[in-house]
């Protein structure tokens, strides 16, 4: 692997920081990424302040902050006058959320747990026809005790 001041091509900064060469592409183009050098045939060339900024974009997004919250931090490190206090406050929200997905992702799984007790090894799959003629996308409103493979009913 090259270093990061060699004048990489796209596809080696793809590789460097595990993406896709669309995704630099599509950070150049909302800004996240500054439009790189060119070679005299026209070659993308990034250097290392461009191999810096895309790791630091990618270590963001696997931290969980969306693309707004990274050109923020990315805004920030280029004023160089950021503080704790800018990251601790963005950082805490994005904890909350965390805790709240974590929360509906908890309800989720014990919702789908009581559906799938319902099957069996029947041919037709109540659970899927009540899914389908649900009125609602909430799972917490389908209907409970549905009739699935075997024809009985069983209440969760």
């Amino acid at each position: 692997m090259k270093s990061l001041g060699a004048g990489m091509t796209i596809g080696e900064l793809a590789r460097l920081a595990d993406c896709r060469v669309d995704t630099i592409r599509y950070y150049e183009r909302i800004g996240l990424l500054p439009k790189p050098g060119r070679s005299e045939g026209g070659q993308r060339r990034y250097g290392e302040a461009e191999a810096r900024q895309l790791l630091f974009v990618r270590r963001l997004r696997d931290l969980g902050f969306s693309l707004d919250e990274a050109a923020g931090f990315v805004a920030l490190r280029r004023r160089r006058t950021y503080g704790c206090a800018e990251f601790k406050q963005i950082a805490d929200a994005r904890i909350a959320q965390i805790r709240r997905q974590t929360a509906r992702l908890r309800r989720l799984e014990r919702r789908l747990r009581e559906i799938s007790a319902h099957c069996a090894d029947g041919a037709d799959c109540g659970v899927i026809e009540a899914l389908w003629a649900a009125d609602s996308v909430d799972l917490e409103l389908l209907p409970r005790g549905t009739v699935c493979c075997a024809g009985a009913s069983r209440e969760a």
